[in-house]
């Protein structure tokens, strides 16, 4: 005796429009899940570009102290060797 069984028929089985919908479920759940990932980065990236823009302010604002106070330092050695000038020459 030659029984040929279909699998599809056993009971218990999804059937196809099941199985689809159940596919549907997990690609909507896994879509969902990475679109909140992808906020979660795009926030995170909007927090770095914010924190590159403070670290770039202040460091134009500390490179134009050191100018300025190289400027001033160069100023105050331009003094002093003609103060040394002035005292050796009336000394």
């Amino acid at each position: 005796m030659d029984i040929d069984f279909e699998a599809e028929a056993w009971f218990g089985n999804p059937a196809p429009e099941e199985m689809l919908r159940q596919q549907l479920s997990l690609i909507e759940t896994e879509n969902d899940l990475l679109r909140a990932e992808v906020e979660r980065y795009r926030a995170n990236q909007a927090k770095l570009i914010t924190m590159l823009r403070l670290a770039t302010y202040e460091r134009d604002t500390l490179r134009r102290d050191v100018s300025d106070q190289s400027r001033k330092l160069s100023d105050m050695y331009v003094e002093r060797a003609q103060l040394k000038n002035e005292l050796s020459t009336h000394g």
